[in-house]
């Protein structure tokens, strides 16, 4: 695997994947970003964060790239759509994560399922 991230392979460095909690509240499980579609798939709200970060940091290992946008000069960022489970419930869910270089971990920038 090489740089920068290809489509069709794997998310690089994935199992040091990190988030940062104000997005993930703010945007990913909050009203103006993603809330309804997580409470009305999975039932969780931001109280639920750990677990929802749990499975998304799972489901990123090993995930395949579907997209890959060039974000110059900052990073790159790649598209994966993948299945996750919270509490015996299963969804596929879109995810964006950013490389802010070569060198970086993926970052979590968003993550929404869909019915």
């Amino acid at each position: 695997m090489g740089w920068p991230p290809q489509v069709g392979e794997s998310l690089p460095r994935a199992v040091e994947c990190w988030h940062e909690l104000a997005k993930l509240l703010g945007w990913v499980l909050e009203s103006v970003g993603h809330r309804s579609e997580w409470e009305r798939i999975f039932r969780v709200t931001v109280a639920d964060h750990e677990l929802v970060w749990a499975a998304l940091a799972e489901a990123a290992i090993g995930a395949e790239i579907i997209e890959v946008r060039d974000r110059e000069p900052n990073g790159i960022a790649c598209g994966l759509e993948v299945e996750i489970t919270i509490e015996g419930r299963s969804a596929k869910v879109t995810m964006g994560w950013h490389y802010a270089d070569s060198g970086a971990a993926p970052r979590s920038a968003t993550a929404y399922p869909r019915p």
